[in-house]
């Protein structure tokens, strides 16, 4: 399957990501780990113009400009930094065309003037790419989460958490690796009384996520 070319390149512009690439790239041919995460940027840009353009890729979904199809996929959730996830990372694998695991986990911790929340959390999840292949393309699936802290604002009380989601989306893979996609799902948890909005109810949530695919 051909990679498709409406998807918005305003995602190819997280482009970010690329520090990944300038990390484990192992080409004695570029100069500095600063002028590759340049130079894959601007390579990702410019797929998302040519995209923009109609322009058909000569690519398959999931695969690199070297040939190889992708099997890992490491992203982070930009929203989630601010909104309340704290830093976060997710790790995909596929393990058939079509299937793909997710594992993922977060920290957060949040100060007031007499003490902190803290907040550990862990997912695990599958996914089915409906249209694409290895990592890329239109994905539903399953979540399963749970979560840990301390809440020492005017008190010292912990709090455990477990949820369910279930999300849909879209991964989008430049031919250098560079990673971006949209998710959308609805989400339900439920656990102690102070483990913030949503206890014991259902609610949408959105996440626009970046990272590297190899």
């Amino acid at each position: 399957m051909r990679k498709y070319t409406w998807i918005p390149a305003g995602l190819m512009l997280l482009g970010g990501a690329a520090l990944a690439q300038a990390a484990v790239d192992p080409d004695p041919s570029h100069n500095t780990a600063a002028g590759q995460v340049t130079s894959d940027v601007n390579q990702s840009v410019d797929e998302g113009k040519a995209a923009l353009r109609g322009q058909r890729s000569g690519l398959m979904m999931g695969e690199l400009q070297d040939g190889r199809m992708v099997r890992n996929s490491i992203t982070t959730s930009a929203t989630g930094l601010f909104l309340g996830q704290g830093v976060n990372a997710a790790w995909e694998r596929s393990f058939t065309e079509k299937f793909s695991g997710v594992l993922g986990a977060n920290f957060s911790r949040t100060r007031a003037a007499d003490g902190a929340l803290t907040a550990f959390g862990a997912m695990v999840g599958v996914d089915w790419f409906i249209i694409g292949q290895n990592n890329e393309g239109l994905r539903l699936g399953p979540r399963v989460d749970v979560g840990y802290g301390r809440d020492t604002v005017g008190a010292d009380d912990h709090f455990a958490t477990i949820g369910l989601a279930g999300e849909v989306g879209y991964n989008w893979i430049a031919s250098n690796g560079i990673t971006a996609g949209l998710g959308a799902g609805l989400h339900g948890q439920t656990g102690s009384t102070i483990n913030g909005l949503g206890t014991g109810t259902w609610f949408p949530y959105g996440s626009v996520n970046l990272g590297y695919s190899f």
